[in-house]
Protein backbone atom coordinates (compact mmCIF):
# COMPACT_ATOMS: atom_id res chain seq x y z
CA UNK A 1 0.00 0.00 0.00
CA UNK A 2 1.08 3.94 -0.67
CA UNK A 3 2.12 5.99 2.52
CA UNK A 4 -0.88 8.05 3.98
CA UNK A 5 0.75 11.27 4.72
CA UNK A 6 -0.97 13.15 7.29
CA UNK A 7 -0.96 17.31 8.15
CA UNK A 8 -0.61 18.34 11.80
CA UNK A 9 -3.18 20.70 11.89
CA UNK A 10 -5.60 18.14 13.14
CA UNK A 11 -3.51 16.75 16.23
CA UNK A 12 -5.77 16.12 18.97
CA UNK A 13 -3.91 16.48 23.13
CA UNK A 14 -5.55 15.20 25.58
CA UNK A 15 -4.01 15.69 29.05
CA UNK A 16 -5.65 14.37 32.28
CA UNK A 17 -9.04 15.77 32.25
CA UNK A 18 -8.24 18.57 29.62
CA UNK A 19 -8.33 18.96 26.17
CA UNK A 20 -5.41 20.94 25.33
CA UNK A 21 -5.50 21.06 21.13
CA UNK A 22 -7.53 24.55 21.02
CA UNK A 23 -4.02 26.32 23.05
CA UNK A 24 -1.58 24.23 21.60
CA UNK A 25 0.51 24.21 18.10
CA UNK A 26 3.46 21.46 18.63
CA UNK A 27 3.58 18.08 20.41
CA UNK A 28 6.51 16.11 20.34
CA UNK A 29 6.61 12.73 22.12
CA UNK A 30 10.38 11.32 22.64
CA UNK A 31 11.48 7.71 22.84
CA UNK A 32 14.55 6.47 23.73
CA UNK A 33 16.25 3.53 24.98
CA UNK A 34 20.17 3.81 26.60
CA UNK A 35 22.92 1.92 25.37
CA UNK A 36 24.89 -0.33 27.86
CA UNK A 37 28.59 -0.94 26.19
CA UNK A 38 29.80 -3.98 26.03
CA UNK A 39 32.90 -4.44 23.66
CA UNK A 40 35.62 -6.19 25.45
CA UNK A 41 39.21 -7.27 24.10
CA UNK A 42 39.98 -8.56 20.45
CA UNK A 43 36.59 -6.76 19.10
CA UNK A 44 37.69 -4.28 16.65
CA UNK A 45 34.02 -2.36 16.19
CA UNK A 46 32.16 -1.03 19.39
CA UNK A 47 29.24 -3.53 20.72
CA UNK A 48 26.60 -2.49 22.28
CA UNK A 49 23.10 -3.92 23.96
CA UNK A 50 19.84 -1.69 25.07
CA UNK A 51 19.36 -1.00 27.92
CA UNK A 52 16.91 1.31 30.37
CA UNK A 53 13.99 3.06 28.42
CA UNK A 54 12.70 6.02 28.57
CA UNK A 55 10.02 8.64 26.97
CA UNK A 56 9.23 12.58 27.22
CA UNK A 57 6.98 14.63 25.69
CA UNK A 58 7.03 18.49 25.22
CA UNK A 59 4.14 20.95 24.69
CA UNK A 60 4.38 24.35 23.33
CA UNK A 61 1.41 26.57 22.64
CA UNK A 62 -0.55 29.76 23.34
CA UNK A 63 -0.70 31.36 26.97
CA UNK A 64 -4.21 32.01 28.32
CA UNK A 65 -5.04 32.92 31.88
CA UNK A 66 -8.43 33.10 34.40
CA UNK A 67 -8.59 33.30 37.96
CA UNK A 68 -10.78 31.12 40.18
CA UNK A 69 -11.07 27.18 41.12
CA UNK A 70 -12.83 27.08 37.75
CA UNK A 71 -10.54 27.77 35.52
CA UNK A 72 -9.77 25.47 33.12
CA UNK A 73 -7.39 27.70 31.08
CA UNK A 74 -4.13 26.55 29.83
CA UNK A 75 -2.19 28.16 32.61
CA UNK A 76 -3.32 27.21 35.50
CA UNK A 77 -3.59 23.67 34.56
CA UNK A 78 0.36 23.64 33.77
CA UNK A 79 1.00 25.65 36.63
CA UNK A 80 -0.65 22.77 39.04
CA UNK A 81 0.46 20.05 37.01
CA UNK A 82 3.85 20.94 38.06
CA UNK A 83 5.24 19.00 40.68
CA UNK A 84 1.90 17.68 41.43
CA UNK A 85 1.15 14.54 43.23
CA UNK A 86 -0.94 12.90 40.19
CA UNK A 87 0.82 11.89 36.99
CA UNK A 88 -0.73 13.11 34.29
CA UNK A 89 -1.84 10.54 31.61
CA UNK A 90 -1.57 12.27 27.99
CA UNK A 91 -3.20 10.71 24.83
CA UNK A 92 -1.89 12.21 21.37
CA UNK A 93 -2.88 12.07 18.24
CA UNK A 94 -0.41 13.36 16.09
CA UNK A 95 -3.41 12.66 12.89
CA UNK A 96 -6.52 13.92 14.66
CA UNK A 97 -8.52 11.36 16.71
CA UNK A 98 -10.53 9.52 14.74
CA UNK A 99 -11.79 5.94 15.30
CA UNK A 100 -8.57 4.01 14.20
CA UNK A 101 -6.09 6.59 14.06
CA UNK A 102 -2.86 6.63 15.93
CA UNK A 103 -2.84 7.34 19.32
CA UNK A 104 0.83 8.26 21.44
CA UNK A 105 -0.26 7.30 25.34
CA UNK A 106 2.25 7.67 28.42
CA UNK A 107 1.97 8.99 31.86
CA UNK A 108 4.34 11.09 33.36
CA UNK A 109 5.32 14.37 35.80
CA UNK A 110 5.74 17.80 34.73
CA UNK A 111 9.13 19.27 35.00
CA UNK A 112 9.45 22.24 33.48
CA UNK A 113 7.07 25.08 32.07
CA UNK A 114 7.67 27.87 30.46
CA UNK A 115 5.93 30.93 29.46
CA UNK A 116 7.27 33.19 26.96
CA UNK A 117 6.22 37.36 26.18
CA UNK A 118 8.18 38.53 23.36
CA UNK A 119 8.16 42.07 22.46
CA UNK A 120 6.53 41.43 19.01
CA UNK A 121 4.00 38.04 19.10
CA UNK A 122 1.75 36.86 21.31
CA UNK A 123 2.68 35.51 24.94
CA UNK A 124 3.67 31.88 24.48
CA UNK A 125 3.46 28.47 27.05
CA UNK A 126 4.91 25.22 27.11
CA UNK A 127 5.71 22.47 29.52
CA UNK A 128 7.83 18.99 29.49
CA UNK A 129 6.59 15.97 30.69
CA UNK A 130 9.28 12.96 32.02
CA UNK A 131 7.30 9.39 32.02
CA UNK A 132 7.16 6.48 33.72
CA UNK A 133 6.17 2.81 32.96
CA UNK A 134 7.02 3.84 28.60
CA UNK A 135 5.43 4.73 25.85
CA UNK A 136 2.62 3.11 23.93
CA UNK A 137 1.71 3.34 20.17
CA UNK A 138 -1.93 2.61 20.32
CA UNK A 139 -5.48 3.59 18.68
CA UNK A 140 -8.33 5.56 19.45
CA UNK A 141 -11.34 3.91 20.19
CA UNK A 142 -13.31 6.79 19.99
CA UNK A 143 -12.66 10.01 19.50
CA UNK A 144 -13.19 13.61 21.51
CA UNK A 145 -17.13 13.30 21.24
CA UNK A 146 -20.13 14.79 23.20
CA UNK A 147 -22.70 12.21 24.65
CA UNK A 148 -25.91 12.41 25.99
CA UNK A 149 -26.72 8.74 26.61
CA UNK A 150 -24.91 5.60 26.12
CA UNK A 151 -23.37 4.15 23.30
CA UNK A 152 -21.13 1.36 21.48
CA UNK A 153 -18.48 3.07 19.28
CA UNK A 154 -16.97 1.48 15.87
CA UNK A 155 -14.40 -1.23 15.85
CA UNK A 156 -11.18 -1.28 15.06
CA UNK A 157 -9.59 -4.68 13.70
CA UNK A 158 -6.04 -5.29 14.67
CA UNK A 159 -3.87 -4.94 11.66
CA UNK A 160 -2.98 -7.86 9.69
CA UNK A 161 -4.77 -10.51 11.62
CA UNK A 162 -7.10 -13.52 10.64
CA UNK A 163 -10.97 -13.89 11.88
CA UNK A 164 -8.88 -15.54 14.89
CA UNK A 165 -5.99 -13.14 15.37
CA UNK A 166 -5.07 -11.87 18.65
CA UNK A 167 -2.06 -10.59 20.56
CA UNK A 168 -0.60 -11.78 23.87
CA UNK A 169 1.09 -8.94 25.72
CA UNK A 170 -1.58 -7.21 27.31
CA UNK A 171 -2.56 -3.30 26.98
CA UNK A 172 -2.95 -0.01 28.22
CA UNK A 173 -6.19 1.62 28.14
CA UNK A 174 -6.99 5.58 28.42
CA UNK A 175 -9.89 7.48 29.65
CA UNK A 176 -10.46 10.78 29.12
CA UNK A 177 -13.45 13.03 30.06
CA UNK A 178 -12.46 16.66 29.39
CA UNK A 179 -16.06 18.37 30.45
CA UNK A 180 -19.52 17.01 32.02
CA UNK A 181 -22.77 18.36 33.43
CA UNK A 182 -25.64 16.74 35.25
CA UNK A 183 -23.84 13.64 35.78
CA UNK A 184 -24.66 11.14 38.36
CA UNK A 185 -23.31 7.89 37.05
CA UNK A 186 -20.24 7.38 33.94
CA UNK A 187 -19.26 3.80 32.90
CA UNK A 188 -16.99 2.89 30.14
CA UNK A 189 -15.58 -0.17 28.86
CA UNK A 190 -13.16 -1.04 26.24
CA UNK A 191 -14.06 -4.53 24.80
CA UNK A 192 -12.84 -7.15 22.50
CA UNK A 193 -14.20 -9.65 20.19
CA UNK A 194 -13.03 -12.66 17.45
CA UNK A 195 -15.91 -12.28 15.41
CA UNK A 196 -17.44 -8.86 16.02
CA UNK A 197 -20.92 -10.57 17.17
CA UNK A 198 -20.00 -11.00 20.86
CA UNK A 199 -18.18 -8.65 23.00
CA UNK A 200 -16.47 -9.35 26.33
CA UNK A 201 -15.45 -6.64 28.60
CA UNK A 202 -11.43 -6.04 28.68
CA UNK A 203 -11.14 -2.84 30.53
CA UNK A 204 -14.10 -1.33 32.57
CA UNK A 205 -12.94 2.56 33.86
CA UNK A 206 -14.34 3.33 36.96
CA UNK A 207 -13.42 6.76 37.70
CA UNK A 208 -16.31 9.03 38.26
CA UNK A 209 -17.16 11.76 36.81
CA UNK A 210 -18.27 13.76 38.69
CA UNK A 211 -21.87 15.85 38.72
CA UNK A 212 -19.60 18.78 36.48
CA UNK A 213 -16.37 18.74 35.48
CA UNK A 214 -13.92 16.25 33.79
CA UNK A 215 -11.55 13.19 35.10
CA UNK A 216 -9.13 10.32 33.78
CA UNK A 217 -8.18 7.14 34.04
CA UNK A 218 -5.35 4.63 32.54
CA UNK A 219 -5.91 1.35 33.55
CA UNK A 220 -3.29 -1.99 31.75
CA UNK A 221 -4.59 -5.09 31.54
CA UNK A 222 -2.66 -8.54 31.07
CA UNK A 223 -3.00 -11.23 28.63
CA UNK A 224 -4.75 -12.10 25.62
CA UNK A 225 -6.15 -9.12 23.40
CA UNK A 226 -8.81 -10.37 20.49
CA UNK A 227 -8.96 -9.11 17.36
CA UNK A 228 -11.50 -7.00 17.12
CA UNK A 229 -11.59 -3.59 19.71
CA UNK A 230 -14.24 -1.32 20.56
CA UNK A 231 -15.08 1.71 23.10
CA UNK A 232 -18.25 1.98 25.06
CA UNK A 233 -20.52 3.60 27.46
CA UNK A 234 -22.79 1.16 29.51
CA UNK A 235 -23.71 3.29 32.09
CA UNK A 236 -24.90 7.01 32.00
CA UNK A 237 -27.26 8.85 34.52
CA UNK A 238 -28.08 11.98 35.42
CA UNK A 239 -29.80 14.80 35.83
CA UNK A 240 -32.00 16.62 32.64
CA UNK A 241 -29.60 17.72 29.90
CA UNK A 242 -26.69 15.38 31.36
CA UNK A 243 -23.83 15.17 28.91
CA UNK A 244 -20.34 14.30 28.88
CA UNK A 245 -17.31 15.07 26.26
CA UNK A 246 -14.73 12.30 26.78
CA UNK A 247 -12.25 10.01 24.71
CA UNK A 248 -10.75 6.46 24.79
CA UNK A 249 -7.83 5.17 23.59
CA UNK A 250 -6.32 1.45 24.05
CA UNK A 251 -2.56 0.38 22.51
CA UNK A 252 -1.43 -3.93 22.82
CA UNK A 253 1.77 -4.30 24.09
CA UNK A 254 4.17 -6.70 23.53
CA UNK A 255 5.97 -7.15 19.96
CA UNK A 256 2.31 -7.67 18.48
CA UNK A 257 0.82 -4.27 18.37
CA UNK A 258 -1.77 -2.18 17.04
Amino acid sequence: MPPAFRHGKGSRVLVGPRDLSAYLKASTITASCDPADVTCFQQNDKAFIPGLSGVTASFSGLFSFSTGVNSTHIDRFLQTALGGSTQLVMTVGPEGDSTGRYAMMMKGDETKLDVVAPLTDAVSISADVLGSDGYDGGVFLQGVLDRLTTQSGGTVSFAGSTVTGFSTGGGVGHLHVVASSAVTNFVAKVQHSTSGSTWLDLITFTAFVGPTGGTFQRSTVAGQIKEKLRGTVSTFTGGAGKHATYALAFARRGKQRG
